[in-house]
């Protein structure tokens, strides 16, 4: 059970060297020392695969040393995701590379504010600083800067989840995807 002022950062996301854990634990302590209630859920496999097991043991040291340990959970593969994003706040996702990541899309659904490195298909969904925030790779003093920002600033936070809920519509939604696909036939024809 959590605390009610206790802020909750998600990331779905197996653990793997595409996924910037290194990155993301080094900005959590920088937004622990700003913000002291505050956790990281991530859901996705680190026991299965063993690259992932590896992986995950490659991580101990860093989240040892700046003192994460406590703060980061690891829920493993979770088939039904609706309870983990009922379960954050703000969702992160720090990335080496990418496609447009469909966690993405389902936080904004899930009317979660985002933060994601820009990388990949990324800027496609993301509008920086309208409807989410995109930071540099690799930069944990950049990623956060914007988390604390969200965490900070609840009309912000308010502002970029109702431009994602109108952005998803009108990029990704049913009327979208009928106007692109007469489009396609129309340009076959």
């Amino acid at each position: 059970k959590r605390q009610v002022d206790t802020h909750v950062f998600g990331m779905a996301a197996r653990v793997s060297p595409q996924k910037d854990f290194s990155t993301l634990i080094e900005a959590a302590a920088m937004v622990a020392g700003k913000w002291p209630n505050c956790a990281f859920l991530i859901a996705g496999d680190y026991q299965q695969e063993a690259a992932h097991r590896s992986h995950f043991e490659t991580l101990q040291p860093l989240l040892q040393a700046t003192g994460m340990r406590d703060r980061f959970f690891f829920a493993g593969f979770q088939p039904e995701m609706s309870r983990f994003y009922a379960a954050i706040d703000t969702f992160v996702l720090s990335s080496n590379w990418e496609g447009l990541a469909t966690t993405l899309l389902e936080a904004m659904m899930y009317r979660r504010p985002v933060v994601s490195t820009n990388v990949g298909g990324m800027s496609e969904a993301i509008d920086d600083g309208v409807n989410g925030f995109l930071v540099p790779p690799k930069s944990p003093g950049v990623l956060a800067e914007r988390l604390l920002q969200i965490v900070s600033d609840h009309n912000l936070s308010k502002r970029m989840i109702e431009n994602a809920t109108r952005s998803l519509h009108e990029k990704f939604g049913e009327t979208r995807f009928f106007e692109q696909v007469g489009q396609l036939y129309s340009d076959l024809l």
